[in-house]
């Protein structure tokens, strides 16, 4: 899973040209979840291969090893933990505040692009972005364990058409694996 983190005065998403989600001072965070992810899944929650398009393979590894409920819990607890604890705003004209320390909103979106990747000529291919099912999934418990955590959060919804809108006051962006 990878993620961009950028601190913004506000972001908003405006879904279907009608709704709109927003926050004001906080985090807009950008999901990616890729095929290697599929290890947070146990078999009966991975849609099956045969309803997925011919170029889409499960990686094999997941077919091997079955999820473990203990191991999903403790990677949402470390995305938690550093979106709420990583000192990513100033203070004091120094980056020494965490979201926690100034109780602050995030703004979750998924992101398939994020594992996008260019080998030749000008196509981008995101053969390693998974699945918009089996991403769904786990963003879905991402967002549960945040919520869970305590934390102020804005979600974006899958499928829809998205307009997103932030302003940030310096260019400072973070990218997290884990």
């Amino acid at each position: 899973m990878k993620l961009i983190i950028s601190p913004v005065e506000y972001a908003k998403i405006t879904i279907d040209n009608k709704e709109t989600r927003q926050i004001w001072k906080g985090l807009l965070v950008y999901v990616g979840i890729s095929k290697q992810d599929c290890e947070l899944l146990s078999h009966s929650e991975l849609v099956s291969e045969s309803n997925l398009p011919k170029d889409t393979e499960i990686n094999s590894s997941c077919q091997q090893n079955p999820a473990n409920p203990e191991k999903i819990l403790l990677i949402l607890s470390k995305i938690s933990n550093k979106l709420q604890n990583l000192q990513l705003f100033h203070k004091d004209w120094k980056i020494s505040a965490s979201l926690k320390d100034i109780d602050w909103e995030i703004l979750l979106v998924s992101n398939f692009t994020l594992y996008g990747k260019n080998k030749k000529w000008n196509k981008i291919d995101f053969l390693d972005s998974w699945n918009f099912a089996n991403s769904k999934k786990i963003y879905d418990m991402l967002v549960d364990k945040l919520r869970q955590d305590g934390v102020q959060l804005q979600t974006w919804e899958f499928g829809a058409y998205m307009e997103i809108e932030s302003k940030n006051n310096w260019p400072l962006n973070y990218v997290l694996e884990f």
